[in-house]
């Protein structure tokens, strides 16, 4: 006989979760259908508002579209297909819309619901994968930080050549990287405190791209393979920002360029930091003084030994607010605050260089800086302003004293007034300092002490450069310097005041007449002994000292070069 509460219980059971199904299912499909009606309510119904689409007819669609859906879920038996199904069929709806109104409107009008933001997300996600492959990134000249190329972008290896060439020389604290083509390829260089170091040599093709790319990056014209052409950017570092001045050019052999980092903050110090030793800073100072605030100084360096940065010195400490302060340069490496600087290129509407400073002398300025004297008629236009006139700074590329001064004579044309026009001559030298932390004492033989006008001395500290230190019983390289045993330049000056009896032995051609004048009158200190004087408080050493000051010998089978009249008669 069979078991009748056997049979009913199971029925029950099956009842009870059909019960149970039936009332959790509608309120799992409220959510899709509540989130398709506040969309279908309000963006869709602006929409429609807006384009005049026909809102009645889109909302009656979007209701039975919605109804339909939930109606959907609700028959269907299995649940865990009616749901997607509902959802699907919602979704269907705002897609229909979406082509239906894009259809209908212009392109300028037409939207996507995800597709533009997907394709943003994912330029996004592959900006950031080239960002983090890279060390160094650029800021055009605008201020306007430019996007690394992406990974799959040819000009994402240039940028990592770049980054090869640049990312040692940063690490140096290198003040410039120099890039030239050889029969070998294009060698680059880099000059750490003003001694140049090869870094490695580049096949043209790459060294050309990499410079083309610089050139694109500072807004210079790509397809100029031949000029001279100037930019500047900025670089961003994992140590922070760095300003980057180029200056490309091009020949036969192929293009050239030189890479100037943060050469502002390099060029720009302080005058009383500069190292003038106090008796030269007192004749400088004099001059300062409205009474003495006339004639013509001379500044004087080779390539690369401070010319710029002793102009500028020269020049700041002049008060721009209580005097007419102007300047005349080919190319403005510092602003300085409160002084007229004049930026002079070459076929601009100003006219020539001569007749640029011409324009400015006309203005009365009491302090005029003129950073090239070579131009055609500049020495006589500065020469003819006298003894009487303003206070002219003029630089003059020289090694020598004989080569200044034979320099400024040809610059003028006349020796008379090249000499009556004079009040002071400034060489100058740039020094390496000796790394403190590696620095070795010693005491130099009594013969090389001699040799350097130094015999019996007995005071001060000698030391040499080593580029090694010890740590835990080992000797290691120098982190501070690298090995070099230098970190830093400093500067040595020679100051020679020319009174009115050295500006008539100069006239009469007599230069070292008049130099050896100014030793016996004003007993400044020479190039050689301002050095020396560095050298006995532990700055630099006497091998920098030799080294910088010693004389050049012309390259081996080549002639000297002959000195042309007008040098001779300065010498």
């Amino acid at each position: 006989m069979i078991d009748t509460e056997l049979l009913v219980e199971p029925v029950l059971a099956a009842a009870s979760n059909l019960l149970l199904m039936s009332i959790i299912k509608p309120i799992l499909l409220l959510p899709p259908f509540i989130i398709f009606m506040r969309i279908a309510g309000s963006a869709i119904e602006k929409d429609t508002r807006r384009h005049n689409l026909g809102v009645t007819q889109v909302n009656l669609v979007m209701v039975i579209g919605g109804l339909g859906a939930y109606l959907c879920g609700l028959l269907i038996p299995i649940f865990w297909i009616g749901w997607p199904v509902s959802v699907l069929i919602l979704t269907g709806f705002l897609f229909g819309y979406m082509k239906w109104r894009n259809a209908k409107l212009p392109d300028a009008m037409k939207f996507e619901l995800v597709g533009s933001k997907l394709e943003d997300a994912k330029k996004a996600r592959l900006s950031r994968r080239a960002e983090k492959s890279v060390a160094l990134r650029f800021v055009d000249p605008n201020g306007g930080e430019h996007a690394v190329p992406l990974v799959e972008d040819p000009l994402h290896v240039i940028h990592k050549e770049l980054e090869h060439v640049l990312s040692p020389a940063i690490e140096a604290n290198a003040s410039s990287v120099m890039l030239f083509p050889g029969k070998q390829g294009t060698t680059v260089t880099r000059t750490v405190d003003t001694m140049q170091y090869k870094q490695e040599v580049l096949a043209p093709d790459v060294a050309s791209n990499i410079i083309d790319y610089l050139k694109s990056l500072s807004f210079l014209e790509v397809e100029d393979k031949r000029r001279i052409q100037q930019g500047a950017i900025k670089m961003i570092t994992p140590t922070g920002f760095m300003e980057v001045d180029l200056t490309v050019s091009g020949s036969s052999a192929g293009q050239s360029a030189r890479i100037d980092i943060d050469r502002s903050s390099r060029i720009g110090r302080p005058y009383d930091k500069i190292g003038l030793l106090p008796v030269q800073k007192e004749f400088v100072d004099t001059l300062n003084e409205v009474e003495s605030r006339h004639g013509v100084m001379l500044i004087s360096a080779p390539e690369g030994q401070g010319l710029s940065t002793t102009s500028y010195a020269f020049l700041s400490r002049h008060d721009a607010f209580a005097s007419v302060v102007k300047s005349c340069e080919k190319r403005i490496d510092l602003a300085l605050q409160g002084a007229d600087q004049m930026e002079w290129k070459q076929g601009a509407e100003s006219g020539d260089h001569a007749t640029t400073v011409r324009t400015i002398l006309r203005r009365d300025p009491d302090v005029l800086l003129v950073d090239d004297i070579n131009e055609p008629g500049t020495g006589e236009i500065i020469s003819k302003s006298g003894i009487d006139g303003p206070l002219i700074y003029a630089s003059v590329r020289g090694e020598t004293l004989t080569e200044c001064v034979a320099k400024w004579v040809r610059s003028t044309g006349n020796l008379e007034k090249a000499a009556g026009a004079l009040v002071g001559i400034t060489l100058c030298r740039v020094l390496r300092r000796l790394c403190p932390a590696c620095r070795q004492p010693y005491q130099p033989d009594d013969v090389q002490l001699k040799k350097m006008g130094m015999g019996g001395v007995t005071d001060g500290q000698f030391y040499r450069a080593s580029g090694k230190v010890q740590v835990k019983n080992k000797v290691v390289t120098c982190d501070t310097c690298a090995g070099t045993g230098y970190t830093g330049t400093l500067g040595v000056f020679e100051v020679i005041p020319l009174d009115a009896p050295a500006r008539i032995l100069i006239s009469k051609n007599d230069l070292k007449g008049a130099y050896r004048h100014v030793r016996k009158t004003h007993k400044m200190p020479t190039l050689q002994e301002a050095a020396l004087a560095r050298v006995r408080t532990g700055d630099t050493s006497l091998d920098e000292v030799v080294r910088v000051l010693a004389p050049k010998q012309p390259a081996a089978g080549k002639p000297e070069a002959k000195t042309s009249d007008k040098a001779k008669a300065a010498n």
